[in-house]
């Protein structure tokens, strides 16, 4: 029983960071595409893209550590 509910669990997890990491995927090329198409981007724009780049990547390299693949 303890088994069964371990696997929910990690099932659970496993499609949470992959819905979190397709989240954050989105959010990253939207701010990529909004400096993309600025004339003259804002620091802040360049930061918002740099941080979203940056949870994405974590969010990667999570998924590597947990052996999640999308199906």
């Amino acid at each position: 029983m303890n088994v069964s509910k371990r696997k929910m669990k990690k099932k659970f997890v496993d499609q949470h960071v992959l819905a979190t990491i397709y989240k954050l995927q989105a959010d990253w090329k939207r701010t990529e595409a909004i400096i993309e198409h600025s004339v003259e981007p804002s620091q802040g724009s360049i930061i918002e893209r740099e941080i979203a780049l940056a949870k994405y990547m974590f969010m990667l390299h999570q998924a590597r550590e947990r052996n999640i693949r999308a199906r």
